[in-house]
């Protein structure tokens, strides 16, 4: 007797309906029916598919382990598995307090080096700016009271008559206005070449933003859903060489994904998605992504949204390829 049928004649004998071990295990009703039938091609992978069994073995009340075991031909291969607890330990080891610890004394004395480097700037600006104030102070008063003091002494001193006074007040009177005028050309000089030289910058970045190449994420091809089979969309990333995937849940949902290369390799798996978690794939041509769960988390490819081809509402499980386009 296949697994499948192990399990729906359990559940019979304990006079539960799917509802019921749907309930119990908060599996779907789809997935349960999946596991009696022995169709195991629309999990939505086969750690899922492993899990799955085992949950519904306990809850209808068989040995769980015992039952995997007398039926392990017909399951698919626990590596998956493995592979998710080798890298649940490496996350955990990752995470302790102990890392973070000593992560941060690492960055301390870089810190203390950077504050002291500001508060030395900040000191140095404040100084500056009280010598400048008080320079400036000083200067005001000695150059309004010089000049009638100076002009006192010439025209006293001297012994010059009103006429000659007069003749030299026009005299300084035109030199004053030959300078102002120097000064004016100067000044409408010095304008027109910061003019000249603002509009040759304004025109080479209009230049350079001309000649960058737009960004683009273009729908090759859409997956098609027939015969229970996982539907595959295909898109062109377009004009960039940088491919990185940024994951975010949908109302504190998640979702199984997995991601291969072109050759089938397995490059990155996860359980449970988290929000926000990013995966950088520079170094790939081609990626495939698969998701367990599309309603419970959408994606981004280089900070751009991805609309799913197929609506999650008529297609949970989906995968996404994206094939870097050549560069011409």
């Amino acid at each position: 007797m296949e697994i499948g049928a192990r399990l729906k004649e359990a559940r019979e004998s304990q006079n539960m309906t799917l509802e019921d071990v749907q309930q119990e295990t908060k599996i779907q009703t789809r997935y349960l029916q999946a596991i009696e039938k022995g169709n195991f091609s629309i999990m939505p992978g086969k750690f899922y598919t492993r899990a799955f069994i085992r949950q519904y073995a306990e809850a209808v009340g068989l040995d769980a382990e015992s039952l995997m075991e007398e039926h392990k031909s017909e399951l698919p291969s626990s590596s998956e598995e493995e592979y998710i607890q080798y890298t649940r330990l490496q996350r955990q080891k990752d995470e302790s307090p102990s890392g973070r610890n000593s992560a941060f004394l690492s960055f301390l004395p870089k810190l203390t080096i950077i504050l002291l480097i500001v508060g030395i700037l900040v000191v140095a600006l404040v100084f500056y700016q009280k010598t400048m104030g008080s320079s400036n102070d000083n200067d005001s008063p000695t150059q309004q009271t010089d000049e009638p003091v100076d002009t006192y002494e010439r025209s006293g001193s001297n012994g010059n008559s009103p006429e000659d006074s007069g003749k030299a007040s026009a005299d300084e009177s035109e030199a004053n206005q030959e300078e102002e005028e120097k000064d004016s050309s100067n000044s409408q000089s010095k304008d027109d070449d910061e003019s000249n030289e603002s509009t040759q910058e304004e025109d080479k970045q209009e230049d350079e933003t001309k000649e960058e190449p737009k960004k683009q994420l273009v729908l090759k091809e859409k997956g098609q859903t027939q015969n229970g089979v996982t539907p595959i969309s295909v898109y062109e990333l377009q004009n960039s060489e940088e491919l990185k995937v940024t994951f975010s849940t949908v109302n504190g949902s998640t979702s199984y994904v997995d991601i291969k290369g072109a050759s089938g390799n397995l490059i990155f798996m996860e359980n449970a998605i988290k929000d926000g978690q990013e995966v950088d794939l520079n170094g790939q041509k081609e990626v495939t992504i698969n998701i367990g769960r599309t309603p419970g988390v959408t994606l981004k490819i280089n900070g751009e949204p991805l609309e799913y081809p197929i609506s999650p509402d008529k297609q949970d499980v989906q995968k996404i390829r994206i094939i870097k386009a050549s560069a011409e």
